[in-house]
C-alpha cells in the first residue's frame, strides 16, 4: 500500500513538474540550449547556430557588442534579445504620434570569444532569462525576416526590371514558404538599391548622368538668375530615328501626378506604319505657357534631320496655350483637335442646359450629325437645324456654348475639314492618353522625382521598340492568307500588315455599299480608295503612301546627303564654333570665365552640373479654404489617379440630383399611400 502511495505522489509530483515547466519555458530559457562543449571554426557558424537555436523557440537574437580584435584585443561578440535595453526618449515629451519602442530590458546575453589557441570559437552563456513570452509569430520581426544575400540579389533584379515589390514578395514566398520577410523590407531593400545607384550624386546630377550615358538627346532650362532648373526635354535615340522616319502626325498631351514636384509632364507621341504607338519625347514644363510650349516645339524640331519633312498633323485637346503655340512654331502644320473629348465636353454640356430627357438625345444625335457631315454646306445646314431646335426650347445656352467653344475650331474637328487631312486615323489624342496610363503603372505613386520618371520612361521607352521592330519583321516575312492572291502581290512583304487589312476593309465596304466610292482612304491615309482598287488588277507600288512602306528605322533621312549643313547648323567641323566660344571666352573677365567653365562641365561632365531641383510644393494641414480643393476621400497621398475632367464631374452631378430626387419621390409616396 506504502509503495502504491509512493508511487501516487511521484507521478503527481512528475505531472507537475512538466506543467510548471512548460509554463514557465517561454520566459527562462534553459541554459542547457547553449550549454555545449563543441567548437565552432568560424565566428559565422556560432551565430548562425545560435540564432537558429533561439528561432526555434521564437526568439530574435541580435549583435548588441563586438570587437573585430585590434590593436591586441580579443576577439568577441554579444548576443541579445531584440528587446534588450531600455528606450531613451530624445525629445520631451515623447509623444509623437505613429512611434512605438520594442524595448523592455531583456537580460537575455550570450558571448562568444576566440579560443585560447585562436583555433575556433566558444560560447558562453552570460544570463539565459527572457522577461518576455515568446513570440507567437516572427512574422514582423526585422531580423527573422532580413534577405540573404541570394535573395537581396533576387530583389535587386527584379528592381531593375520595374517588377512592383508586391510580386517581388510573391516570389519569395512561392521559392520559400517559410519565408518571414514582409512588403516593407522588400521597400527597404529597393530604397537602399537606389540610393547606393546614386550615391552622392543629386537627383538632377543623377538624371544627367544617365541621359549622357544613354545617348539621349535632352536640352534644359533654368530659372532666370538662379541654377533652379525650370525646363528639361528629353528624347531616345532610337526615338528620334522613328521620328525621323514617321513624322506625318504628333499627338501632345500633358499628365499630371508624376513626380512630387508637381510638374506637369509633356509627352509627345507619334505612330508607326504597323499602327504602334511611340514615344517621341518627354518634356517637364515649368508651366503651361505659350512661350513654355514653343520651347517644347522648338526642341521636337530639332530633332528632324530634314526640316522639309516636319509633321504634317498635330493632334492636342483645347489647350489655347498650346494652340498658340502650334500655330507660331508650325505654321504649315495642320492643327486638329482631340474628337473624343469634344463628344464628351458637349454632352456635360447638353446634360447641364438642355436636360437628359428624349429632347436631349435628338440633339446630341444632330451634333453628331453635324460633327459627322462630309462636306461644307451639309455641315451649316445641321448647324442651323440644330441651333432652330434649342432655339424652339429655350435651350439657347447650349447652342451658344457649341457656338462660342467649339465652332470657332471647326476645321480642326469637323469632318467636312478633317477628311481632307492626311492624317492616318488619327483624330484623337487616345494615343497619347493610353502612353500616360502605361507610365504611370510603372511609377506606381507620385512621391518620386524626374529621375525616376526618367527611369520608368527609359524601361517603357525601349519595350515598346522592341514590339515595333517586331511588328516590322512580322510584315515583311509573315503573309496573311487573305492576302496571298495575285492583287497583292506588288506591295505584299514591302508595306504593313496595317496597310493591307485598311485596303481588304475597302474593299469590303465598296462591295456592301454597290460601288459607291467617297475617295475618304485616299486623302486621310495615302492609300488607294475604292474606286481605284476597282481599275487594278494588281495593287501598284507607287499608289501607296511612302509611310506605309517604311519598315525600319536605321536610315534617318537628311535634306543633302552631300552636305554637312543641316537646318543653318554645321553638323561637322565645330572648328568655327569653337574659335568662337575661344574669342568670347578671352573677352570675359575673371567672374564671366568662371560661369563658361561651369557651364561646359555640365556638356562634357553632368555628373558635376550645379543645377537644383525646385522647392517642394509641401500640403499643409491647415483646413482649406472655400475655393480650395480638398483631397478627395479615399484618395491615397502620392496616388497617380487624375483629376475628374469637366464632364466627370457634370455627370457625377447629375446622377447625385437624380439619386436625391428619387429618394425624394420615394419618400413623397410613402406618405401618401402610393406604392
Amino acid at each position: 500500500m506504502s509503495l502504491i502511495c509512493i508511487i501516487l505522489i511521484m507521478y503527481s509530483l512528475h505531472k507537475f513538474l512538466h506543467a510548471l515547466f512548460a509554463l514557465f519555458m517561454p520566459c527562462f530559457m534553459p541554459y542547457a540550449l547553449f550549454i555545449l562543449k563543441q567548437r565552432f571554426p568560424l565566428k559565422d557558424d556560432l551565430m548562425k547556430w545560435v540564432r537558429d537555436i533561439s528561432m526555434a523557440n521564437n526568439f530574435v537574437l541580435v549583435t548588441t557588442k563586438s570587437d573585430s580584435g585590434a590593436k591586441g584585443r580579443k576577439e568577441y561578440v554579444i548576443l541579445g534579445c531584440e528587446k534588450h535595453g531600455a528606450y531613451i526618449p530624445y525629445r520631451e515629451p515623447d509623444l509623437v504620434e505613429g512611434t512605438s519602442t520594442q524595448k523592455t530590458g531583456c537580460p537575455f546575453r550570450l558571448k562568444g570569444r576566440r579560443t585560447k589557441d585562436d583555433k575556433g570559437w566558444w560560447l558562453k552563456v552570460m544570463d539565459g532569462r527572457h522577461i518576455h513570452l515568446a513570440a507567437e509569430s516572427l512574422v514582423g520581426h526585422n531580423y527573422a525576416g532580413r534577405l540573404n544575400s541570394e535573395a537581396k540579389e533576387d530583389v535587386i533584379n527584379q528592381a531593375k526590371t520595374w517588377v512592383p515589390p508586391r510580386k517581388m514578395l510573391a516570389s519569395l514566398k512561392e521559392k520559400d514558404p517559410s519565408n518571414l520577410t514582409t512588403i516593407q523590407q522588400i521597400y527597404g531593400v529597393c530604397k537602399r538599391f537606389r540610393q547606393s545607384v546614386r550615391g552622392s550624386l543629386t537627383e538632377i546630377q543623377y538624371l544627367l548622368k544617365k541621359l549622357d550615358g544613354e545617348k539621349y538627346v535632352h536640352f534644359e532650362r533654368n530659372e532666370p538668375g538662379s541654377e533652379v532648373i525650370r525646363d528639361i526635354f528629353w528624347a531616345h535615340p532610337n526615338a528620334v530615328k522613328l521620328f525621323n522616319t514617321f513624322p506625318y502626325v504628333v499627338i501632345m498631351d500633358c499628365t499630371y501626378k508624376t513626380s512630387k514636384y508637381k510638374l506637369p509632364l509633356l509627352e509627345i507621341v507619334g505612330l508607326t506604319s504597323t499602327d504602334k504607338t511611340y514615344s517621341i519625347a518627354f518634356y517637364y514644363i515649368g508651366s503651361e505657357t505659350t512661350e513654355d510650349y514653343i520651347w517644347a516645339l522648338e526642341c521636337m524640331k530639332s530633332l528632324i534631320s530634314d526640316q522639309s519633312r516636319l509633321p504634317r498633323v498635330i493632334v492636342t485637346d483645347r489647350d489655347l496655350a498650346l494652340l498658340s503655340a502650334a500655330s507660331q512654331s508650325l505654321p504649315t502644320t495642320t492643327h486638329l483637335l482631340c474628337l473624343w473629348h469634344i463628344n464628351k465636353c458637349v454632352l456635360a454640356k447638353c446634360k447641364e442646359y438642355v436636360g437628359t430627357d428624349d429632347f436631349a438625345q435628338e440633339v446630341m444625335d444632330k451634333w453628331a450629325e453635324l460633327v459627322d457631315a462630309p462636306t461644307v454646306p451639309e455641315f451649316e445646314a445641321h448647324w442651323i437645324e440644330l441651333f432652330n431646335m434649342c432655339k424652339h426650347k429655350h435651350k439657347l445656352k447650349f447652342a451658344t456654348y457649341c457656338s462660342t467653344t467649339w465652332l470657332v475650331h471647326k476645321q480642326k474637328f469637323a469632318k467636312a475639314w478633317t477628311n481632307h487631312v492626311m492624317h492616318f486615323g488619327t483624330t484623337t489624342s487616345n494615343r497619347a492618353e493610353g502612353a500616360h496610363a502605361s507610365l504611370k503603372l510603372m511609377l506606381r505613386n507620385s512621391k518620386g522625382d524626374p529621375a525616376t520618371s526618367w527611369d520608368a520612361s527609359h524601361s517603357l521607352t525601349t519595350n515598346r521598340h522592341t514590339e515595333i521592330v517586331a511588328s516590322f519583321e512580322r510584315s515583311m516575312n509573315k503573309i496573311d492568307h487573305l492576302f496571298k492572291t495575285p492583287f497583292y502581290t506588288n506591295i505584299r512583304g514591302f508595306v504593313s500588315i496595317k496597310c493591307l487589312k485598311l485596303i481588304d476593309a475597302e474593299l469590303t465596304r465598296m462591295r456592301a455599299c454597290g460601288g459607291r466610292c467617297d475617295c475618304l482612304l485616299r486623302e486621310t491615309h495615302g492609300l488607294p480608295c475604292g474606286c481605284q482598287l476597282a481599275d487594278y488588277e494588281r495593287i501598284p507600288y507607287e499608289a501607296i503612301h511612302p509611310f506605309w512602306k517604311s519598315l525600319s528605322w536605321e536610315h534617318v533621312p537628311v535634306a543633302d546627303t552631300g552636305s554637312s549643313d543641316i537646318c543653318g547648323l554645321n553638323h561637322g567641323e565645330m572648328h568655327p564654333e569653337v574659335e568662337a566660344l575661344t574669342r568670347y571666352f578671352h573677352s570675359l573677365d575673371t567672374g564671366g570665365q568662371s560661369m563658361v567653365r561651369r557651364k561646359l562641365q555640365a556638356i562634357y561632365c553632368p555628373e558635376r552640373s550645379t543645377l537644383c531641383t525646385p522647392e517642394l510644393r509641401i500640403k499643409s494641414n491647415r483646413t482649406p479654404k472655400l475655393k480650395e480643393s480638398k483631397q478627395p476621400k479615399g484618395r491615397a497621398i502620392g496616388s497617380l489617379t487624375r483629376d475628374p475632367s469637366a464632364f466627370e464631374l457634370t455627370d457625377k452631378k447629375i446622377k447625385k440630383e437624380k439619386k436625391s430626387i428619387a429618394a425624394l419621390m420615394g419618400h413623397s409616396a410613402g406618405q401618401d399611400g402610393w406604392p
